[in-house]
C-alpha cells in the first residue's frame, strides 16, 4: 500500500502582539517555511487544527498572509483542511467560497454551522482511514445539536456536553479503528495551566480523553506545545513561541498512512524571540549586526546605577532601525524614580511595560510584586494590546 503523507499544524494566532508589536512578520516568515516543508515532503494534505488568528475579528493584513499561505499550497497540488478553533469565530467564511470554487485541489475551511448540521464532518479518506473534522462548538449549539439527536443529559452522565456528543457519534461508527478526528480541544484531565486556561476564549468546553479511546485517534489544537494524551489524542502544537517566556519546543506533524498511521514531529523551526541580557560593554558588539528577522528581547541586567545608564544609552544609539525589539530592565539598574528625567529614553514604546512596572514597584513602593501579581497585571497588558489592535 502506498504511503501518503498529511501535514498537521495549529494555533498560528496570526496577528498576536508582544509589548504592543505585532508578531505577523515573523509568523509570515516561519510559516512560508513551514509550507514549503510541505511541498519538499510531498505531503498530500495540509491541515490545521484551529486558531488561525488570535482575533475573532483580524485584520485585513492578517488575512491576507493566511490566504497567501492557502494559495501557494493550492497551487502546489496540495488538499487543505481547516478546522475552526474558539479564537477563530465567522472569519473562515470570508474568503472560503472564493477559494474553494477556484481552488486546484480540495479545500475544506470547516466552522460549527447549526444544531440542524452535523457536528462531525467526514472530509477525506486515505488508505481506508477516514478523517473526520470536528471544530470549535459552543455549549449552547452543542447542547442543541443533543436535542434535536434524542439525547438527553441527565444528573448521573460524568461529563460535559461535548463528552456526550462524541460518545454518541462515536457508538454509530462503522470502522471506529479507522476513524481519526482533527479538532480544537481542551482536556479535562489537565490542570488549567497546563490546558492554557490564559488562551480561552469563548465557552470552550473540556473534553474527556477517555471519551476518544475506541477510536484510531484524534490530532488536536488548543494546547500549544506538542503533548499526546492517553494515547490517542495528539497536540500537535503551535509551530513558534507566541510569547518570550513560552517553554515548549515549536513543532509540527507529519502523519504517514499506509497499513498504519505514524507520527514524526518537525522540530528545528525558525524562532520569533531572541533574548539577549546586557550586562558589559562587550555585550554590545553585535548589536549593529542584527537581522530584521528576529524579535529581540534586550535585558539591562547590572546593578551598577552609572554602567546600566552607559549601556542603555549605548544599545539605544546602536539598534539598527529596521528591527523589532523590546527594552527590560532588572529590578535597581535604571530606577523609575528618576528614568523619566534621563535623556536617553526614546519612545516609551520599546520598553516593556510589565519590566517598568516591577521596576515601580521595588524603587517607588519598596515592594516585590508575587508572581501571581505579574501574572494578573500581564494578561491585563495582553488584553489591551489585543482590544487596540482590533
Amino acid at each position: 500500500m502506498k504511503r501518503r503523507k498529511a501535514l498537521i499544524t495549529a494555533d498560528w494566532h496570526l496577528g498576536k502582539t508582544y509589548n504592543s508589536k505585532s508578531l505577523l512578520p515573523f509568523q509570515k516568515r516561519i510559516l512560508e517555511w513551514l509550507v514549503n516543508k510541505a511541498i519538499d515532503e510531498q505531503v498530500e494534505w495540509f491541515i490545521i487544527a484551529g486558531d488561525v488568528y488570535d482575533k475573532r475579528r483580524p485584520n485585513r493584513e492578517e488575512i491576507q498572509v493566511f490566504e497567501e499561505l492557502l494559495y501557494k499550497l493550492d497551487t502546489a497540488g496540495i488538499n487543505i483542511l481547516v478546522v475552526a478553533g474558539n479564537h477563530d469565530g465567522d472569519v473562515l467564511t470570508l474568503y472560503s467560497s472564493l477559494l474553494v470554487k477556484h481552488s486546484k485541489g480540495q479545500v475544506h475551511l470547516i466552522k460549527a454551522g447549526n444544531s440542524q448540521s452535523p457536528a462531525f464532518h467526514k472530509v477525506f479518506t486515505i488508505n481506508r482511514f477516514s478523517f473526520y473534522a470536528l471544530p470549535y462548538i459552543n455549549r449552547q449549539l452543542c447542547l442543541e445539536i443533543l436535542d434535536n439527536a434524542g439525547v438527553s443529559l441527565d444528573e448521573s452522565f460524568d461529563g460535559s456536553p461535548l463528552d456526550a456528543l462524541v460518545q454518541h457519534w462515536i457508538a454509530d461508527l462503522e470502522d471506529p479503528d479507522r476513524t481519526l478526528i482533527i479538532s480544537h480541544l481542551l482536556p479535562s484531565s489537565l490542570t488549567g495551566t497546563e490546558a492554557g486556561s490564559d488562551e480561552v476564549v469563548g465557552q470552550m468546553m473540556p473534553v474527556n480523553p477517555e471519551s476518544f479511546k475506541s477510536i484510531k485517534g484524534v490530532f488536536s489544537g488548543h494546547i500549544h506545545r506538542p503533548l499526546t494524551i492517553d494515547p490517542n489524542l495528539t497536540f500537535a502544537g503551535s509551530p513558534f513561541h507566541l510569547h518570550p517566556s513560552d517553554k515548549y519546543e515549536p513543532s509540527a506533524l507529519i502523519v504517514t498512512v499506509s497499513e498504519d498511521i505514524s507520527i514524526e514531529k518537525i522540530g528545528n523551526l525558525p524562532t520569533i524571540f531572541h533574548k539577549i541580557t546586557i550586562s558589559t560593554e562587550e555585550d554590545l558588539s553585535d548589536i549593529p549586526n542584527l537581522s530584521p528577522n528576529q524579535y529581540y528581547i534586550f535585558k539591562i541586567a547590572s546593578t551598577d546605577r552609572k554602567l546600566s545608564e552607559h549601556l542603555h544609552k549605548q544599545l539605544l544609539e546602536n539598534l539598527p532601525e529596521d528591527i523589532t525589539s523590546s527594552i527590560e530592565f532588572e529590578t535597581g539598574s535604571i530606577p523609575v524614580r528618576s528614568f523619566a528625567e534621563t535623556s536617553i529614553t526614546h519612545d516609551l514604546h520599546q520598553y516593556t511595560p510589565i519590566s517598568l512596572i516591577k521596576t515601580y514597584a521595588k524603587e517607588v513602593h519598596e515592594t516585590d510584586l508575587t508572581e501571581e501579581e505579574l501574572r494578573i497585571i500581564t494578561e491585563i497588558l495582553e488584553n489591551l494590546d489585543n482590544d487596540e489592535a482590533m
